[in-house]
């Protein structure tokens, strides 16, 4: 009978009558009753629904979008026992005409069949047989748990359990491509999971599986293998995974598998792509079999991957095959870690322990040890005394953003790489807000450099680390000159001088923090001072006496800097008591001009010398200002994106990601880069931390020079 509802509401003091279309009806099937009778009866968009107990019977949908289901789908003991016992029908469950995924199976145990749910399409059909199957418990049948055979027949299959069949658990067979999502596939006499034509397989736990033929776990062609557990499963060759035509394997735990022939892990049969997977403990019994992995043909692409603990055979072997191995690990493989045709690992490829949590079958973790924590469940991080090296050791082009905040800025290696529960790494601290350098411009002395407010949010302990650069004509040295203080007599008269600071808290560096440029201009008394050009219009002027002299009697007009017959504007400060004053104008000098800095009669020195001669000295001032151009190239990447800086010359530069609206969503750490073309990197996410949506973007770039000058440029951005 249809259900009609309906609904009375009082609006401001009106009544009014609402009349819904709730046309869809509850079909009840009481324990004894008739399943397909219920199913006869309804129509498009009506629930069976079906009471606690065991119904001797097949069933078939007729192709119609309507739920069949336990009273409480999500509830194990229900599913448990509300069953469809097939009686050894040739299947229990039947779709073949036309279904999609709004045919809903779910909540169930079906078995006693030569085929649990079968799903027939049709090559002329659209969307035939493919439903949605979830929450199921297929067992005991004496053939498939699923079958999807044919073109067009691509089921859903999710949350359920596939266990204790005498042949395959799942069959996708040629021409079908649907999903396993989130199931228990267990103990079936023949592959797990079988697709021979793609499809998804993601999430699953896959043990105890054995087949005499290829694939304990899972047999694929082509396909797409996603963060699925497999374990303890057997087959003559690829005992965790046989994989052929470009199947996409990543994020998969492999563990313990055996194999009579080749490949206890994987047996790879063509170019596949296997990325950020564990696969360790597993055993070939053919002679150099490949415990781990075996490579049979095509070039596969091996990539993040930790491979170690081989019981028997190498942890990979190579037979007729060309693969591309970087950022891997290998360990422990019982005949070696590389066998086979000649393999030369890639960039990237350690030997080395990975450090797993426990390997122990009671407490079996494959997680990476982090003194900063690996996840055990929920939001609980666990604490060790040690880090893998497999941390933060991936290719620094996959994308990370999926890990955990403290992910170190790279991805990690094995099954947990680019998810939520990759183990963490040390959180580097920040960059220094601010390098000063004191004396601010000093004359031919020492020069201390001091770099603040650095946090390090893991709470280390902070050390800063100092590098030095001397401007030589109209470039920069390299840095060097480690350490905080630059010694004296390294800085000579007339030299240009920077610093760059960055803080370490033990494990890692933040980024570079630079200083404003110092120029020593220095007048050293009786002893005449070099010309000098091209000095900073900032700049200020030092004069040293040669011998002490009595403060006192050195005053303006005695110490002056004058231009065209004019004293300039000056303070006077001493920088070493009656050896050394600073001069310092008032305001910026003029550009392209010459001053001369004058000695005049009168001073004395300490004894009562007097000084009753004049000298001069004189310098120009920089032409023009720097930089006098800045342009900005923007290149999307897998993670955010890639900017290519040209500068004329050195400066501070500033780097800022809008939306098109304006409105600025990301900054990049202020950094100083050389003249010339840099590469700055970002990785995509806002100023808050979370992943900016894919679609257009400027990036806008501030320039500053040495004397403070600006200039500016921006470039389109699309982000994917």
């Amino acid at each position: 009978m249809l259900r009609r509802v309906f609904v009375v509401c009082l609006v401001c003091g009106t009544l009014v009558l609402a009349v819904g279309a709730g046309w869809a009806d509850t079909r009840n099937v009481s324990a004894g009753g008739s399943i397909q009778a219920a199913i006869d009866a309804a129509t498009n968009g009506d629930s069976v629904v079906i009471a606690a107990g065991t119904y001797r019977e097949s069933i078939d949908f007729k192709g119609k979008a309507i739920t069949v289901r336990s009273t409480n789908p999500t509830s194990n003991t229900t599913v448990q026992q509300t069953v469809i016992d097939g009686m050894q029908a040739n299947q229990v469950v039947y779709f073949h005409t036309n279904e999609t995924a709004t045919s809903v199976l779910s909540g169930l145990t079906i078995k006693n069949g030569k085929c649990g749910i079968y799903c027939y399409g049709y090559a002329w059909g659209s969307n035939a047989a493919s439903p949605t199957i979830r929450y199921c418990t297929i067992t005991a049948n004496t053939g498939l748990g699923i079958d999807a055979n044919d073109d067009k027949a691509c089921p859903t299959v999710e949350q359920c359990t596939v266990t204790a069949n005498t042949g395959r658990g799942v069959l996708f067979r040629s021409g079908a491509a649907g999903s396993i999502l989130n199931c228990v596939i267990s103990n079936n006499s023949g592959s797990g999971v079988q697709i021979d034509n793609g499809g998804t397989v993601e999430g699953n736990t896959i043990t105890g599986n054995s087949t005499t033929s290829n694939g304990g776990g899972i047999s694929c062609t082509g396909g797409c293998i996603v963060g699925n557990m497999i374990r303890g499963n057997s087959a003559q060759n690829g005992a965790g995974i046989y994989c052929r035509n470009g199947a996409a394997v990543y994020n998969n735990l492999i563990v313990e598998n055996l194999t009579g022939g080749n490949g206890g892990g994987i047996y790879c049969d063509s170019s596949n792509n296997l990325w950020n997977n564990t696969i360790c403990d597993n055993q070939a019994r053919a002679t150099s079999g490949g415990g781990n992995i075996y490579l049979n043909h095509g070039s596969p692409v091996i990539r993040n991957c930790i491979v170690a603990y081989g019981k028997a055979g190498f942890g990979i072997y190579v037979h007729g095959s060309a693969p591309i191995v970087s950022y891997c690990a290998s360990y422990s493989n019982n005949e070696g870690n590389y066998g086979g045709n000649a393999i030369t690992p890639g960039p990237g490829c350690i030997e080395a322990d990975p450090l797993f949590v426990s390997r122990s079958t009671i407490a079996l973790n494959y997680r990476l040890k982090s003194k900063w924590g690996h996840w055990v469940s929920g939001t609980t991080w666990a604490v060790d005394t040690v880090s893998s090296p497999c941390i933060d050791a991936g290719d620094p082009l996959s994308d990370y953003a999926n890990e955990p905040p403290g992910n170190g800025g790279r991805i990690n290696m094995g099954f947990d790489g680019n998810t939520q529960y990759a183990s963490k790494s040390n959180q580097p601290p920040t960059t220094p807000t601010a390098v000063t350098i004191a004396p601010t411009t000093p004359g031919p002395e020492k020069l201390t450099a001091t770099a603040t407010s650095s946090t390090d949010a893991d709470g280390d302990a902070i050390t800063y680390k100092y590098q030095w650069s001397k401007k030589a004509g109209t470039t920069w040295t390299a840095w060097a000159y480690d350490g905080r203080t630059l010694p004296a007599g390294t800085a000579k008269i007339g030299e240009i001088w920077r610093v760059r600071a960055r803080a370490y808290d033990g494990t890692d560096y933040s980024g570079w923090k630079g200083s404003s440029s110092v120029t020593i201009v220095t007048m050293a008394g009786l002893i005449p001072a070099p010309k000098t050009y091209n000095v900073p219009i900032n700049s200020s002027v030092f004069v040293t006496f040669r011998w002490p002299v009595q403060q006192s009697s050195v005053t303006k007009s005695r110490v002056n800097l004058t231009v065209g017959g004019n004293t300039v504007l000056t303070t006077m400060t001493w920088v070493t008591p009656g050896r050394k004053i600073k001069l310092r104008p008032t305001s910026n000098l003029l550009r392209s001009t010459r001053y001369y800095i004058n000695l005049n009669p009168g001073i004395v020195c300490v004894g009562g010398r007097v000084l009753g001669w004049s000298e001069s000295s004189w310098f120009e001032t920089v032409a023009s200002s720097s930089p006098a151009a800045v342009t900005v190239a923007a290149s999307p990447t897998a993670a955010g994106a890639q900017f290519s800086v040209n500068l004329n010359s050195v400066a501070t530069v500033r780097t800022m990601i809008s939306n098109i609206a304006g409105r600025v969503i990301a900054e990049l750490p202020e950094r100083d880069l050389p003249a010339g073309v840099s590469s700055l990197l970002w990785n995509g996410r806002s100023n808050s931390g979370t992943k900016v949506p894919a679609g257009a973007y400027l990036v806008r770039v501030e320039a500053k020079g040495e004397e403070g000058q600006r200039v500016s440029a921006v470039a389109p951005l699309h982000v994917r």
